[in-house]
């Protein structure tokens, strides 16, 4: 396992020897050869991170992270995500974005859902409070009249006309 600065960023993992180019009029003084990422290894750069497989200095099969925590796995060609693979990523990503905002619809519904359902349990409380009350008078009532029917001879046109007036 080998560390060293790769085009910018730090990479950690397999190399490849390849021999320097010669630059042109100048003599190469130092090794004869340069390393490039090769096999398995880690490459971070600007809060970027690739983690996998690289052939020949590019980054070929694995898993890259962006600073903001989202990621991408799969094939890369010459280091780049494949286009077909990125376009996929991205209606993904709309999808994650509507099934979030389609959510929060849903709590916030199920929130007035919830609301108006108390609001219809007092409401049949109620209803239901005075439809006793209600029942309750009607059989005090018709008692009272039962009563009043008996007593000095009082016949239910006149008690009709006590009761009501």
């Amino acid at each position: 396992m080998v560390s060293f600065q790769y085009c910018g960023g730090l990479y950690v993992g397999s190399v490849k020897y390849v021999s320097k180019t010669k630059k042109s009029g100048k003599k190469v003084r130092a090794r004869r050869y340069d390393m490039i990422p090769h096999g398995h290894g880690v490459f971070t750069i600007d809060g970027m991170r690739f983690e996998g497989r690289f052939r020949n200095g590019y980054e070929e099969l694995g898993k890259l992270t962006w600073p903001d925590g989202k990621s991408y796995f799969g094939r890369f060609n010459s280091g780049y995500p494949e286009p077909k693979i990125l376009q996929h990523y991205h209606q993904t990503e709309v999808l994650k974005d509507s099934l979030k905002h389609t959510q929060s619809e849903l709590i916030l519904k199920q929130a007035q859902l919830d609301d108006v359902k108390e609001t219809l349990d007092i409401e049949r409380e109620t209803t239901m409070a005075v439809a006793l009350a209600l029942d309750r008078c009607q059989s005090k009532l018709r008692r009272v009249f039962e009563f009043a029917s008996e007593l000095n001879g009082v016949n239910a046109a006149e008690l009709h006309n006590i009761c009501f007036h």
